[in-house]
């Protein structure tokens, strides 16, 4: 899974060709200096001469809020949905949410909890499936545009079919911005 807010689109290493158009607008709202309400829409179309692979369109939307109730303590909430229909395999419905409560300490340094809750609903003969996500992640800023992030925590995954799985899940970031780039490792 990508980092919040990011979108990673898959790669061929193959001779066909494809075609990817992805239309991605977005409408942020700031109601405070912390504060905000946004929504991104994405229409991604996916067209390959590859006969066995299949074209699809996915269509998602994502409404957030992030609210600040004071100055050491905030959540973000976020809600997603994707439609997905494709040529050769089963269309989805999917489902994921996410809720976050941090904690600052200061200026620099803060901890949180996130759970996140991911659901994919595939036309028969696909297998659904859930996945459970709690984890708990601290934040430190060496500068006020360098900030980094560790994550971990324990994820379950559970199809409709078959046996269940979990494992550990850990991410780590770190992210440098300027007036008008940013740069996330």
């Amino acid at each position: 899974e990508a980092a919040p807010d990011q979108y990673v689109l898959a790669t061929r290493q193959e001779r066909f060709i494809y075609y990817r158009n992805v239309l991605e607008p977005s409408i942020h709202y700031r109601f405070g200096p912390e504060n905000s309400l946004s929504l991104l829409y994405r229409n991604n179309l996916y067209e390959n001469e590859n006969p066995t692979v299949s074209d699809s369109v996915e269509n998602y939307i994502s409404p957030s809020l992030v609210y600040w109730f004071s100055a050491r303590q905030g959540i973000r909430l976020e809600y997603g949905f994707t439609y997905g229909e494709f040529d050769n395999s089963p269309d989805l419905r999917g489902h994921m949410g996410r809720g976050r409560y941090s904690y600052r300490f200061g200026p620099q340094s803060s901890v949180f909890f996130e759970y996140s809750y991911l659901y994919r609903d595939f036309q028969d003969p696909g297998t659904d499936y859930q996945v459970h996500n709690p984890t708990l992640g601290i934040e430190y800023a060496f500068t006020p545009s360098l900030l980094a992030t560790l994550q971990g925590g324990y994820y379950r995954y559970q199809p409709k079919e078959g046996s269940s799985e979990d494992g550990f899940s850990v991410n780590a970031s770190l992210t440098q911005r300027w007036a008008r780039t940013q740069f996330t490792l």
